[in-house]
């Protein structure tokens, strides 16, 4: 099991701003601010099966210690993982692939 933890790695206001999050954007003092190239967001995807998941995360390079793949029944696999947004664009032309909100 990948024991890593997810922590703050910089500090992005300053004593006395308004820091915020709406809809994944950051506001610093109610403004949004740049997001850094490459930012990653977590997806809850369906698949028909581990085969399809498993050919979608070796395409996208996917680190299988930040995945996770529930198996709901024979037919149907839940994954989550975390893609940059233009990588997630590309996965919605998959057929193989419906996302979930």
């Amino acid at each position: 099991m990948d024991k890593k933890e997810n922590y703050v790695k910089r500090c992005i206001g300053l004593p006395g701003e308004n820091l915020k999050i709406v809809n994944r954007q950051v506001h610093i003092n109610d403004q949004p601010i740049d997001n850094p190239h490459g930012m990653m967001y977590s997806y809850l995807f369906r698949v028909k099966s581990l085969t399809v998941l498993d050919k979608i995360y070796k395409e996208f390079k996917v680190n299988r210690g930040h995945q996770l793949e529930l198996q709901m029944n024979t037919q149907e696999v839940i994954g989550i993982s975390s893609f940059t947004q233009e990588d997630y664009e590309q996965l919605k032309n998959y057929s193989e692939l419906f996302p979930l909100k």
